[in-house]
């Protein structure tokens, strides 16, 4: 919220545009201090309403979807045009694959990881019952693989090695969470089997759906539209190095004619916006904040395997984020908050903690 006031106040004296100061004044203050209140008042129940929400959310998401895609395959007109723009419930069918852009997609990128590392991670606490997790996970995956999103295509692909990442981070950090080396092999062997399977999915593909791998393919070609604005960001953001040009600033590229100010590629305006200097801070903020939820997951617990699974889901969330301007965004900036939730104290443990010093010190 601090950095959001003070790169606002650098916007106006770069002589930025008011309404792009003041979308930024009220994603960073105002619904960070929504987000503030919210997520303290979570910490009352801790991380389990989070997993209720993240299941009930996976199995809505697929509803709604799969809902569209029917409605416009069959041409029967129930969404109206209204709920289309409000939702972004647009649905295309081209020659080797599908697309949808609704906007509570981009949720998958959270959810799917979430689930994933909550399902590898069940042998470690077999009181999980994880019938209604599969079911989501299962019914997400479906979304991801209809929804034409090829960021989303790949995250399928990487979770595995995000699973081990993540994994291995929790034990270099003293966590508890310590693989058998049988577990490692499984594991291992399992990712193995997963990358021969994607290489003859890819050689099929290429025998006889060209026009999906074209469709992939295409995200890293000189044409592509991230890849064209990436060379005007950077060259406007070597003119102001240190500082950035503060929210609202212009690359001399257009791609949102509404807030010619927007970029999907999130890192790259970030420094924009930002410069080294505020680039800097928020990497520290961000390492600081990683610590402190990395020491809440030490524990052989329901609860530790949850918040394992939240850190795995923001982890590839951020990733995602490279190439969508999701972090512009206040519904997604929820998911940032899971960053200091999990660092922070539940209040349950801290008013436990108060007995006992009471009892204690009676």
């Amino acid at each position: 919220m601090m950095l959001g006031a003070v790169w606002s106040l650098i916007g106006l004296v770069h002589g930025n545009p008011t309404a792009a100061i003041y979308d930024h004044l009220r994603l960073y203050i105002g619904w960070g201090l929504a987000y503030l209140i919210f997520l303290s008042l979570l910490r009352m129940d801790g991380v389990i309403n989070i997993h209720y929400s993240v299941v009930v959310s996976a199995i809505i998401i697929f509803g709604m979807n799969l809902f569209a895609l029917l409605d416009h395959a069959g041409g029967f007109g129930m969404i109206s045009d209204e709920i289309k723009k409000e939702l972004d419930m647009y649905v295309g069918i081209h020659g080797g694959y599908i697309q949808i852009t609704t906007h509570n997609i981009g949720s998958l990128f959270f959810i799917l990881p979430y689930l994933t590392m909550l399902y590898l991670n069940k042998n470690k606490f077999e009181a999980t019952k994880l019938n209604n997790e599969k079911i989501a996970l299962m019914l997400s995956l479906i979304v991801a693989v209809i929804s034409g999103r090829r960021a989303l295509w790949i995250s399928i692909i990487l979770l595995p090695f995000f699973f081990i990442f993540i994994q291995n981070m929790m034990n270099s950090s003293g966590s508890e969470f310590v693989f058998k080396r049988t577990s490692q092999y499984k594991k291992m062997v399992w990712i193995f089997v997963i990358i021969i399977l994607s290489v003859i999915a890819a050689v099929l593909l290429l025998s006889k759906g060209g026009e999906t791998v074209s469709h992939l393919i295409a995200a890293f070609s000189a044409e592509d539209e991230r890849t064209i604005q990436m060379g005007y960001l950077l060259r406007s953001w070597s003119d102001n190095p240190f500082w950035g040009t503060g929210f609202g600033g212009y690359a001399g590229y257009t791609r949102n004619e509404v807030a010619p100010w927007l970029y999907e590629l999130t890192y790259h305006q970030i420094l924009l916006n930002f410069g080294l200097l505020g680039c800097g801070l928020i990497t520290i903020i961000f390492i600081s904040f990683c610590k402190k939820a990395i020491n809440k997951m030490n524990k052989m617990s329901i609860e530790g395997i949850l918040k394992q699974s939240i850190f795995g889901g923001l982890i590839v969330f951020l990733i995602a984020a490279y190439s969508n301007p999701y972090l512009g965004s206040f519904d997604f900036l929820f998911v940032l908050g899971m960053l200091p939730f999990l660092g922070a104290h539940p209040i349950s443990d801290i008013r436990i903690s108060n007995e006992m010093k009471s009892s204690m010190a009676k």
